[in-house]
């Protein structure tokens, strides 16, 4: 989900609880192997943690199609890009890449591609989601554990060390270069949205079309399963009104600080890091965002999370979002982007704008 802590090991009664807030509901999932669509297809599924949650790829085909060889295979896409972007690994590439001084340094093509991605998303979002965020994090991370706010010289210094433009990129082949001592990336803003993506790619390359992968509540899905007008989705709001709406060809993903908390100094701050701070965010909101990748969903998720409704006017065409606010029904107020997946109106909300 975010600019926020990067793919902290949930609990699993945690990680269910944000799984409602945006799961996909495929009936046929379940069923047993013997239950066929009318074109001989049925559905198959597997469920393995990775990035700190549990994803779940499902996809229909027929019995011998190599189906399971693909899901395999999208699942080691998934682990190697994990141990790639991870900040909480110190032999991870993304931490040995910042470990050079201003001195260039040749990276993988997967790096490469997730700061490419980075570079757009920084542009898109005036730098609301940026991958250099990482001294940022590393300091919010040692105030929450504390209870205490980061001191002001320390988080100046970290402030310093952030942005986009001290980061130097060249090709052919890939390196990258600091130009500030002590830069750190942190991809935890659109990392799992760009793992999903690369898994969905694989897939479909290997010519399964109907298929969804999932990644602790934030998917992509391609086309409808066999008979059905789409992938149903839940939609819940703080207070549950459980709408479902059908999705194919889409991604969705859903960021917020309605889980992940801590109090300090009386007030309280999520785990989403606004870079402009350097603080974990205190407004109670929670976003979801719709657009043809997952990346580009769980960035602009988690720049939405920060910047709230004003943010709305910055979104790509094509893309959709919906924000809720308040910490009560008696407070709840919900601002949808036109998106023609989200429903124009849902159960016990207040709707404003359009």
């Amino acid at each position: 989900m975010c600019a926020p802590v990067l793919w902290i090991p949930w609990s699993s009664a945690l990680c269910a609880l944000l799984v409602t807030v945006l799961g996909a509901c495929v009936g046929a999932t379940n069923a047993p192997e013997s239950l066929l669509s009318a074109g001989g297809q049925e559905s198959f599924t597997v469920e393995r943690p990775a990035m700190g949650t549990i994803f779940r790829i499902v996809v229909w085909g027929k019995k011998g199609s190599g189906r399971a060889t693909a899901i395999d295979d999208a699942f080691e896409k998934i682990a190697e890009l994990e141990k790639v972007l991870t900040d909480y690994d110190a032999q991870s590439e993304a931490r040995q890449a910042t470990g050079h001084g201003t001195a260039w340094v040749a990276i993988s093509p997967p790096l490469a591609q997730a700061l490419q991605r980075g570079r757009v998303l920084v542009l898109q979002t005036n730098g609301l989601v940026d991958p250099t965020v990482g001294p940022l994090t590393r300091l919010w991370r040692r105030s929450a554990r504390q209870g205490s706010l980061p001191d002001p010289d320390l988080l100046k210094v970290a402030l310093e060390r952030v942005g986009f433009e001290f980061l130097e990129l060249r090709t052919a082949p890939d390196h990258m270069r600091c130009l500030k001592e002590g830069m750190r990336l942190d991809f935890g803003a659109y990392g799992k949205g760009l793992a999903i993506d690369q898994a969905f790619d694989l897939l479909r390359a290997r010519g399964f079309n109907s298929v969804l992968v999932d990644g602790g509540g934030d998917l992509r899905v391609g086309a409808a399963p066999p008979g059905k007008s789409g992938w149903l989705v839940r939609l819940e709001a703080r207070h549950g009104d459980g709408a479902q709406i059908a999705i194919q060809d889409r991604a969705l993903a859903t960021s917020g600080n309605r889980f992940q908390t801590v109090r300090i100094e009386g007030d309280s701050h999520g785990h989403i890091i606004d870079p402009r701070t350097g603080l974990g965010i205190s407004s109670s909101r929670g976003v979801t965002v719709a657009a043809d990748s997952a990346c580009a969903a769980d960035g602009w998720a988690t720049a939405l999370c920060i910047v709230g409704v004003e943010g709305l006017a910055q979104l790509p065409a094509g893309m959709g979002a919906r924000l809720v606010e308040g910490k009560d029904r008696a407070d709840l107020t919900v601002v949808r982007f036109p998106d023609t997946h989200f429903p124009s109106r849902m159960q016990g909300e207040r709707l404003q704008g359009q």
